[in-house]
């Protein structure tokens, strides 16, 4: 039995009581309202207005998508029930309420214009659009799934669509993003693109599945995961974030989940966006300029959109917490992006309706470092292109069934120059993917508690990776795929306490791989709603992985380093570390469950989602020397380490170069057989087993107030990685040391709206843990910031609005970490869990025509 220490218990009962004290708080600081609760509901296609009103009232909504987009909503501006909003919305349509009471409102087509007519008076329209997903099928989930609506996205104040994702409890900040720091990055690539990446639980971004309305984004070249950092946060309407694994429904790499950018595809006109900010310690200026246009018709909408940013970087000499890194050395990589976005979509016929999208980006971005005052000086400067297209076709083939058919090609590419004052290289890494994909959707047949809805299809998908450097090298997959999704009622909305719903969601996906053979990965989901304001939900499911090109196709290169940056304590002695792809990989199998619950209080509208997620994860890929400067001093990397090499062994290590792989010596000095004390072999290998687990909270709460509404929310993640690397190995906790993610993290905010005022604030805690960089361990502290926000309708018609927003608004340095700066002397911090940007101001003009 795995013993946890006092201090853990401490940092978690401090994290929950200060959860439970802001909930008593927001829950004594109104009284019951009589059911009403405010609305601010811009006029709008009704299609927009009632996802809209989905995300205010707490209720999901299914419709059909094509028959709202007809019609316009009036604006809706103040306190309202439920039912008296969804009213106001549908005056102008022949929507009516075909049922409800189970958690969702399903609406269907009335024969006649106008009001809320019966259930009765409708034709045979089924739903066709939910506003939650995790399912080929337009139902609703019994995965957990977190949304992030546009006014979320507007308010946060946040410039960037990475920068919003890594302010998520769930979603772990490490790995190939902005601001970690060489010698951070132990579990993913030091980010030489500047790019963002997502890394929901901590388990890598390559096992993350991101799409783009609903399609898989493109995988950049070097870190093999997709880069968000070209989609716009002007481009969306929402961000839907599934945290349980999802292999039997989206594909292989969704172990931990899956995060789903929906574009704005209601948007009717031209808005413009243009950004200012920077640091208030110097360094880190940004501007960003954004237009996005759109227009939507009876049949279909098109959208278009162009972006453009720039960041100044910001040096090691401009923060004291690292004024005694060697001068030069960068912190936040200087950075320009532009990007070009479009989708549409159009109905042909009653039966025909096409579709398509894409995704145009380039990116250049360059960094220095070296990691002690004599050795070489070496600048990195890389250059990213990104290319993305997807077609596709639906065809009604009768009322119950529609077929579809998608093709997607993507492209990305990355060229890498680093030179220094001896030397110079160049590499270029491309990733190319093709896929095709024919599916089916409809009722299979009917139960006397409803329909039994199928998703049936089938692939193939084509990846090619490349490298060019002081060699050539490749890779191919081939993959084919086919799946089948059901969802069946068991239980038939009713009156009934206790009886109200009971759905059960079954996937099974089988795919064939080129290179790593043949695999199936089920799925089950049971959603039970026993009263309507509660639903209890449970999946089980497997996962499967093959690893990925960076992983076993990189280039094999060998570092020299002083012994004393990986762990030792002669600065004259010296170490070789042997770094990069390995070809014998195997693949990675996952078991994953959830359990959790959804609970809306009627009288006040607390809304609780709870879940508890448990992965047995095997053959995870990973760097095995997970602290890098702890490499000589730590007995879990034994195993991994050759002390006293002989000269053959040296030797072997030395021409183990392979796939254009380079000889980088940071010592200062020639390489010295006599000095090297120590080879560490520390490329990819396939860890024994890991468990992940924890818990998911959200709570919120609406407010209504004399002067407008008042929202609070809070959101916690309390996670456990605990790994065993090699056979008869020691279990090792993962989570609150260094470069790993924090025990527990919680985002609480406060938000209010007025009629052309919104002000909101959000506290940010991350839980403090341990330093296994340094013998003994030393603890590392909790870091705690605050974000402000204002934003200002310069028009009555709010057409134009001013923001300023604040991030870090106190100037929180990061803990101090010792072990952080053993390989790079003075980066004291743990850049994957704490950012050294300090208090960010910007200033954002937006205007819609």
């Amino acid at each position: 039995m795995f013993v946890k220490p006092r201090s853990y218990w401490a940092t978690r009962t401090s994290a929950w009581a200060l959860a439970a004290g802001m909930v008593v708080l927001s829950v004594s600081c109104v009284g019951a309202d009589d059911g009403k609760r405010a609305y601010y509901i811009e006029a709008r296609s009704t299609a927009a207005a009632l996802n809209e009103y989905a995300r205010q009232s707490g209720v999901a909504i299914m419709f059909d998508y094509g028959e709202a987009a007809k019609t316009t909503a009036p604006a809706l501006n103040g306190a309202f029930t439920r039912k008296e909003a969804l009213a106001v919305l549908l005056a102008n349509t022949r929507f009516v309420v075909a049922s409800e009471g189970n958690g969702a409102i399903y609406l269907k087509v009335s024969e006649r214009q106008g009001g809320q007519g019966s259930a009765s008076a409708v034709n045979e329209v089924e739903p066709t659009e939910v506003v939650i997903t995790g399912t080929r099928l337009r139902e609703a989930t019994a995965s957990p799934v977190k949304q992030i609506g546009r006014a979320e996205i507007e308010g946060s104040g946040y410039g960037q669509t990475g920068d919003l994702l890594r302010a998520q409890p769930e979603i772990f900040a490490g790995g190939p993003n902005p601001g970690i720091q060489a010698g951070n990055s132990r579990q993913g690539q030091s980010n030489i693109t500047n790019g963002s990446t997502i890394d929901l639980r901590g388990l890598g971004p390559d096992a993350t599945l991101v799409l783009l309305n609903g399609k898989r984004l493109p995988a950049n070249a070097y870190t093999q995961a997709p880069d968000i950092s070209a989609i716009p946060l002007a481009a969306l309407s929402r961000i839907e974030i599934l945290t349980d694994g999802a292999s039997a429904v989206y594909g292989a790499d969704a172990v931990a989940g899956v995060v789903n950018f929906k574009l704005r595809k209601d948007f009717d006109g031209v808005e413009t966006a243009v950004r200012v900010g920077g640091a208030t310690q110097g360094g880190g200026g940004e501007e960003a300029a954004d237009i996005t246009a759109g227009k939507t018709w009876s049949a279909g909408y098109g959208l278009i959109g162009v972006s453009y940013r720039t960041q100044d970087p910001i040096l090691a000499g401009q923060r004291d917490f690292t004024s005694g890194v060697v001068s030069g050395n960068s912190l936040i990589r200087e950075d320009e992006r532009k990007s070009v976005f479009l989708a549409g979509e159009h109905t042909l016929s009653d039966k025909v309706t096409v579709r398509t999208q894409g995704l145009f980006s380039k990116a250049q971005s360059a960094s220095s470092q070296r990691n002690n005052p004599t050795a070489i000086l070496y600048t990195d400067r890389t250059a990213v292109r990104t290319a993305s297209l997807g077609v596709g076709a639906d065809y009604k083939l009768t009322s119950d069934w529609t077929l579809a058919l998608d093709l997607n090609y993507s492209d990305a590419a990355d060229d890498r120059q680093t030179y220094s004052a001896t030397s110079a290289s160049r590499n270029n890494w491309t990733n190319r993917s093709e896929s095709a994909e024919f599916g089916a959707t409809g009722i299979l047949f009917t139960l006397p508690s409803g329909p039994v809805r199928v998703a049936t299809g089938l692939g193939y998908r084509r990846d090619t990776y490349g490298f060019v450097g002081s060699v050539r090298e490749g890779a191919k997959r081939h993959i084919r795929f086919a799946y089948v999704e059901a969802v069946a009622p068991l239980v038939t909305p009713s009156d009934r306490p206790g009886m109200n719903r009971l759905d059960l969601n079954i996937a099974v996906r089988t795919e064939a791989y080129s290179d790593f053979g043949d695999t199936t990965t089920p799925k089950v989901g049971l959603r039970y709603v026993p009263l309507p304001n509660l639903t209890l939900r449970a999946t089980w499911g497997k996962s499967f992985k093959a690893p990925n090109f960076n992983q076993t196709a990189a280039a094999g290169n060998i570092y020299y380093y002083r012994a004393t940056s990986v762990g030792g304590t002669d600065a004259n002695q010296a170490a070789l570390v042997e770094y990069g792809g390995n070809p014998n990989l195997k693949p990675e199998k996952a078991t994953s469950w959830t359990a959790g619950l959804d609970w809306t209080e009627t009288i006040t509208g607390i809304k609780v989602t709870s879940t508890y997620f448990h992965i047995d994860y095997t053959d995870r890929v990973v760097v095995p020397i997970a602290v890098f400067g702890a490499a000589l001093s730590n007995p879990a990397y034994a195993a991994f380490v050759i002390r006293n090499p002989t000269s053959a062994q040296q030797a072997e290590t030395m021409s183990s170069l392979y796939n254009g792989g380079q000889f980088y010596n940071f010592t200062g000095g020639a390489y010295s057989e006599a000095k090297t004390i120590a080879i560490l072999k520390d490329r990819w290998v396939n860890a024994t087993a890991q468990e992940i687990s924890g818990v998911d909270l959200r709570l919120s709460r609406r407010f209504i107030l004399q002067t407008g509404s008042l929202d609070a929310s809070l959101s916690v993640t309390d996670l456990t990685i605990k790994q065993q690397t090699i056979p008869g190995a020691a279990e090792q906790t993962l989570t609150g040391t260094l470069f790993y993610p924090a025990s527990t993290r919680l985002v609480s905010g406060v938000a209010w709206q007025g009629a052309r005022l919104r002000l909101s604030g959000t506290v940010n805690y991350v839980s403090g843990g341990s330093d296994t960089g340094v013998t003994p361990r030393e603890h590392i502290a909790s870091w705690t910031t605050a974000d402000l926000t204002a934003s200002w309708k310069l028009t009555a018609k709010g057409n134009s609005e001013l923001q300023l927003a604040v991030t870090n608004l106190f100037d929180r340095d990061p803990p101090y970490a010792r072990g952080a700066g053993a390989t790079y002397p003075g980066l004291y911090f743990d850049s994957s869990t704490a950012s050294p940007v300090g208090r960010f101001t910007a200033l954002t003009l937006r205007h819609r025509f």
